[in-house]
């Protein structure tokens, strides 16, 4: 894993320890996050993302990513 700090943009590859809290964190904070090495299984905590399935509570849009409710930084 390594930190552009041009772009912000975080580089991530699946067997990264805690690889979905800093997907989360990711998403929270708004930064991009390019996923390196995927295989043709992609870990299931990672599927609403793909499929964008953002959901508005309290006028906040959140997104599930491994069973928790992140709020979603555009």
């Amino acid at each position: 894993m390594y930190k552009n700090d041009e772009d912000d943009l975080l580089v991530l590859k699946p067997g990264v320890n805690k690889f979905i809290d800093k997907v989360k964190e990711a998403v929270f904070n708004g930064r991009m996050v390019l996923l390196e090495e995927l295989t043709e299984e992609i870990d299931p905590g990672l599927s609403s993302i793909i499929a964008k399935e953002l959901k508005k509570e309290g006028g906040v849009w959140v997104i599930n990513i491994g069973g928790v409710d992140v709020d979603y930084n555009e």
